[in-house]
């Protein structure tokens, strides 16, 4: 999709209100992605990868009763819907990390640094997304890489080495696929990295209520897939 782009870039569109809270909102969910492969594009991916990816989707926004989806030949709309997303994975991709760098630098028995209200604290109030076990899981794996690497973890939004501590994790997660290939290993090692996070920070907060897999929402599961790809 992005690469037919800006051929009607600059036409006099404005983006429905609605749309542009459902793109924003669909660029928080799948930075939220249990299943995540990447967090950044990809080496050697095509400017845009993620953001494609979502837009991609577009049968999914529209079972959601956004009509006004513009399609694939309207590039100067699409243009501007892939702008609206990118900017809203950027925005909750520094909102995540903040929240574990202050989880790590917490020292006030106030202020839990539990697995379940980091998560919580990630997902905010603002978005569909429920605390799953894997959800858990993929968290305690991101907080692991910012506590090996605090000064990527603390740099400042969109500089070079911010950029860097989201390389990082997208090459942890990366390496773990690649050497990790007998039945059962991968889920192990996040199975193994949750519970050095639990021993660490303590177990997850027990009143706050984890949606099992099964019963999240159909559109939900179709979605964060494309952050499978």
């Amino acid at each position: 999709i992005l690469q037919r782009l800006p051929a009607d870039a600059n036409c006099n569109y404005k983006m429905p209100d609605t749309l542009k809270k459902l793109a924003v909102d669909y660029g928080h969910i799948c930075m939220l992605a249990h299943n995540a492969k990447y967090y950044r594009n990809p080496k050697d991916a095509p400017a845009g990868y993620l953001v494609a990816n979502i837009i991609a989707e577009q049968a999914t926004m529209r079972t959601m009763g956004v009509k006004d989806m513009p399609p694939a030949m309207e590039t100067g709309r699409v243009a501007i819907l892939a702008k609206v997303i990118g900017k809203a994975l950027t925005d909750k991709r520094f909102e995540i990390k903040s929240q574990v760098v202050k989880s790590l630098e917490s020292k006030s028995k106030e202020n839990k640094s539990d697995i379940a209200a980091l998560t919580c604290a990630c997902i905010g109030s603002t978005t569909n997304v429920k605390p799953t076990a894997a959800l858990y899981q993929r968290i305690a794996i991101i907080r692991s890489v910012a506590a090996k690497n605090m000064a990527a973890a603390k740099a400042a939004e969109n500089s070079k080495a911010e950029d860097k501590f989201w390389v990082l994790v997208d090459q942890k997660l990366e390496a773990w696929r690649n050497t990790l290939t007998a039945p059962g290993a991968l889920q192990g090692m996040y199975a193994k990295t949750y519970d050095a996070d639990v021993a660490k920070h303590g177990k997850p907060d027990s009143t706050v209520p984890v949606t099992p897999m099964k019963d999240v929402a159909d559109w939900l599961v179709t979605l964060c897939g494309a952050m499978e790809k």
